[in-house]
């Protein structure tokens, strides 16, 4: 019976530590710069670019964006003169200056502060929460726009406070690269179709 007993008090204290666990839950989107956006006639976004969006949901509040690194292989992520590095982009405005819309920028829920260069950032930047906000639920952390046919990557690490105290971290790395069109993978479908036929006439 002791027994039976000790094995359901761990179990307990083990169910207790698992709904205690930390999480951190990043994810990306993607999409093309608009016409209007690239059309803009103060600073225009780059015709055909591709705005890659970021996401957190966290369950304790977040404190900092640290070793923020943001490399491309073909120019430079866009940014706007009335936008900042490390906080996104005045929503008053947008409908005046519409590419201000897709702005770079890395960020946090409170007051951010930026140390180290800023965007593009090298490894050594940091995006520091000022604020205690709490957890947060699909929180926009950062936001990068590239020319249509560049690759990037954007990594880092990710610091929360712990259910537990102190801090809990991740790492994290995305691919920034722009997916197809479906009407240009249908082409290469229909291309690839063509060339298997004609093989096939051949043999």
């Amino acid at each position: 019976m002791t027994k039976m007993f000790s094995i359901v008090a761990v179990l307990l204290i083990f169910a207790a530590q698992q709904a205690q666990a930390d999480s951190i839950v990043l994810s990306m989107t993607q999409r093309p710069v608009t016409a209007e956006e690239s059309g803009a006639v103060s600073q225009p976004a780059p015709v055909g670019g591709m705005v890659y969006e970021f996401f957190a949901t966290t369950d304790g509040d977040i404190l900092a964006i640290n070793f923020a690194s943001t490399t491309t292989d073909l120019g430079d992520f866009y940014q706007n003169t009335f936008g900042t590095a490390g906080s996104e982009p005045n929503g008053a405005l947008i409908p005046t200056f519409p590419s201000l819309a897709v702005d770079s920028f890395i960020t946090t829920p409170g007051g951010t502060n930026v140390l180290g260069g800023g965007l593009p950032a090298n490894g050594d930047d940091t995006f520091g929460d000022t604020d205690n906000d709490g957890a947060q639920n699909n929180f926009r952390f950062a936001q990068l726009t590239l020319p249509g046919d560049a690759v990037g990557v954007f990594s880092g690490q990710f610091d929360i406070v712990s259910t537990t105290g102190g801090i809990y971290s991740e790492n994290f790395s995305f691919t920034l690269q722009a997916i197809p069109e479906p009407t240009s993978l249908a082409l290469v479908g229909l291309g690839m179709i063509g060339l298997l036929s004609t093989r096939r006439r051949r043999s």
